[in-house]
Formats: structure tokens, C-alpha cells, sequence
């Protein structure tokens, strides 16, 4: 599991913090982002760990259920500014984190659900690549543009575009794939 929180010093004693290479055998990860889970802004849970309480929140009907998105996306180098201070330092803004992705299941509840999406409403995300899992326990409060696109010819692949969008200082916090 990987931190919680960052906590940044708040005077100069900065550390290097504590890394782990392997020479001989090296951990590496080629996955990409292959789920994205939605569920209500309110819908944080209790122990983002619990594999029952996945399924019991992927199974429920109730007002808070968790919807699974199969899809192939990416999550590219956040965007933010460096700006230049006294004393020769630099800083950086909050960074603002896009997730693209794309859905090819285009049946119509899943058209239906992509326009019911463009109310331009706020939800809880947690994404998955892989063997990891993104979010912790509050989820991450996003932003959503959707669009069914209907593309040129007759042997290319109709699909969903999702473009999730968040701001936050640090990468989200990461786990072991408690659905796998």
C-alpha cells in the first residue's frame, strides 16, 4: 500500500526517501488504466482494501452503488506551472491529472448512460491498471467528459470517450487490486 498522505517538510531538512531496485530482478508494470469505477460524490467507502465491500458496492441497487467501466485509457504526466521565486527556488502549482479513456461496449444503456453523464455532475473515481488500484479510501472527486463518437468506415470501431479530470498536489494513492 502505498502512503496515505504525503506530508511535505515544512522546514529545509528534505530526505531522500527510501527506494527499492533490484537488479537482478527488477519490478516493472506494463498495464494500462482498464477499469474506472464511478459511484456518487457521497459514495466514499468504508475500507477501500475490502474486497467484500467491492463486490457488495459493484452488486448494490442502493443510492450509492459503484459502476465498473471497462475500458482502455491512460493517465499521462499531470499539467501544472513552475514558477520561478526569491532566492533562485522554484515551485509548482497543484497539478491537474487527466484520465482518458475509451469504453467500446456502445450498447444503448451504455449510450444512454455517456449522455446521462454530460449533466456535467460530480462523482467518486477510483481506477485500476492492471494490478493496481488508484483512489484510497475517499475515491478521487472528478470531473467527466463523455462522448459516444461514431467514427468513418465500415471496419473501425465505434467507441465511448471518457476524459476524467481532477486536481490534487501529489499522484493518487495506490494499492494491490483488491478485484483481482
Amino acid at each position: 500500500m502505498s502512503l496515505v498522505n504525503v506530508i511535505c517538510p515544512t522546514d529545509c531538512t528534505y530526505e531522500v526517501p527510501i527506494i527499492s531496485m533490484d537488479e537482478c530482478n527488477p519490478f516493472v508494470d506494463f498495464d494500462e488504466v482498464d477499469h474506472v469505477y464511478l459511484t456518487a460524490i457521497d459514495g466514499e467507502l468504508d475500507d477501500w482494501t475490502d474486497l467484500a465491500e467491492w463486490i457488495a458496492r459493484l452488486l448494490s441497487t442502493d443510492p450509492e452503488p459503484i459502476r465498473d467501466f471497462h475500458v482502455s485509457g491512460e493517465l499521462p504526466k499531470p499539467e501544472y506551472n513552475t514558477v520561478k521565486i526569491s532566492l533562485k527556488r522554484e515551485v509548482e502549482s497543484e497539478k491537474k491529472f487527466v484520465l482518458n479513456a475509451m469504453i467500446d461496449e456502445t450498447n444503448t444503456i451504455n449510450y444512454d448512460a455517456a449522455r446521462q453523464l454530460q449533466c456535467h455532475g460530480r462523482y467518486l473515481m477510483w481506477f485500476s491498471a492492471g494490478r493496481f488500484m488508484y483512489g484510497g479510501t475517499d475515491g478521487i472527486e472528478v470531473n467527466i467528459q463523455i462522448n459516444p463518437l461514431i467514427t468513418k468506415g465500415n471496419e473501425e470501431l465505434n467507441l465511448i470517450e471518457m476524459i476524467l479530470s481532477w486536481y490534487a498536489d501529489h499522484h493518487p494513492e495506490r494499492i494491490d487490486n483488491p478485484l483481482i
